[in-house]
């Protein structure tokens, strides 16, 4: 699964901005007759009746984007979000241009939902994107077009550069019969909750209309960070309250402020905590870290799962702090484990990589490891583990060190 921020510069902006993200493996095809029906049959009309109760300008999420556009500095009426260009070509009675199953239904998406909708080629962009304001004098070839100028529109970029936006695409990873795997994008500038409807009839209407879809997956860009990050807080700090108040001995160490209530944030710190996770699928792998700690990956090559900010000193993003979900940090990727057997992931607390003396250091014992358990198997690192791991503190920093690892051959 590719990974996607939104710029921080974006965010502040517009603060309601989100993306929706579904990747699969399809099948594109020139034409489905059965959505081309639908389109014409009920989408059409529902849309002309749109248009005539709202207006165009006041469509809901239309109307968002718009002002979303205008707040990055660019003319909503005459540079369209793609959603409401479509819309007023079925208003004048143009129509919509036959592309392709996978375009077609991103059309069919967008018009219903009145959000952008956008679909990428996987192999033709990096596995990083960042959705950002484009910079100034920032062009691309557009499909179908000439340059397109991109300063100022939401733009959907890689380390190559920008690839398309809520606007127009680029032609770098247009969707061709060609293409095996695709990225669809969903543009939100909304608070509602029109994203998370539209995933859902979008999926639908991708399986009906697209085609078998492979290796699906979905995921609802940074919202769904969030609440899953404020749900692991809530929990620990409610157990940890649970902890203190049935039992007896740990009532009387309870901290309390002058008058005399329970000082929780105190309480908090005395359970200071670091939550490392990974879930592996067969479509994807679902990491993410919650305090201080590290979650690396080890193959033909030694790199870090999730990055965070570097953390320094003794300072700590520990579950104890307030708001400790905005230190959360999450990461969705494909799971691309039989392409790179063996491999080995090593999930650990601090005191592992605050052992050595450089990350350089750090990086060779990960793959000391993963040659250990090529050469001579998991018995002998469960056999030795525990010295190894005592010896390396003693050596190190001197904190307890806790250390998980998932080895697939």
């Amino acid at each position: 699964m590719k990974h996607l921020i939104i710029d921080k510069t974006m965010k502040e902006i517009w603060p309601d901005t989100r993306v929706g993200c579904l990747q699969y493996r399809v099948k594109v095809e020139k034409k489905n007759e059965e959505l081309w029906k639908y389109l014409k049959k009920d989408i059409f009309k529902k849309t002309r009746d749109a248009i005539f109760d709202n207006g165009i300008n006041e469509i809901p999420n239309v109307k968002e984007s718009r002002a979303a556009y205008k707040a990055f500095g660019k003319d909503p009426s005459r540079y369209r979000v793609s959603s409401e260009a479509l819309i007023r070509r079925i208003g004048q009675g143009k129509g919509l241009y036959e592309v392709n199953t996978v375009v077609d239904v991103n059309n069919l998406i967008s018009i219903e939902s009145g959000f952008s909708v956008g679909s990428y080629d996987v192999s033709q962009i990096s596995e990083e994107l960042v959705f950002r304001i484009g910079q100034k004098g920032e062009t691309y070839k557009g499909i179908g077009k000439d340059e397109i100028k991109i300063e100022a529109l939401p733009v959907l970029a890689d380390k190559d550069g920008a690839i398309g936006s809520s606007t127009s695409d680029s032609e770098r990873a247009m969707i061709t019969e060609d293409v095996t795997e695709v990225l669809t994008l969903i543009y939100s500038f909304s608070e509602n909750d029109g994203l998370e409807k539209a995933l859902e009839y979008g999926r639908k209407y991708l399986e009906e209309y697209a085609g078998r879809l492979e290796q699906l997956a979905t995921v609802l860009h940074r919202e769904g960070e969030i609440s899953f990050a404020k749900n692991i807080e809530r929990s620990w700090k409610n157990r940890i309250k649970d902890i203190q108040v049935e039992n007896s001995e740990n009532r009387k160490k309870t901290p309390r402020n002058s008058s005399g209530a329970i000082d929780w944030a105190a309480v908090y710190k005395m359970y200071g905590c670091t939550l490392l996770g990974l879930v592996i699928t067969k479509e994807f792998v679902f990491s993410y870290q919650m305090g201080d700690g590290d979650i690396m990956k080890v193959d033909e090559e030694v790199c870090p799962v999730v990055s965070g900010e570097h953390i320094l000193g003794v300072e700590t993003h520990s579950l104890s702090r307030k708001n400790a979900w905005e230190k959360a940090i999450t990461d969705i990727k494909r799971n691309d484990i039989e392409e790179h057997l063996p491999r080995l992931y090593l999930l650990s607390t601090d005191g592992f990589s605050n052992s050595y003396a450089n990350t350089k250091e750090f990086y060779k014992t990960c793959k000391d490891y993963y040659e250990t358990f090529k050469e001579y198997g998991a018995d002998a690192v469960r056999d030795n583990l525990k010295k190894w791991l005592s010896e390396t503190s003693e050596l190190g920093c001197g904190d307890d060190i806790t250390l998980l690892v998932a080895y697939f051959e």
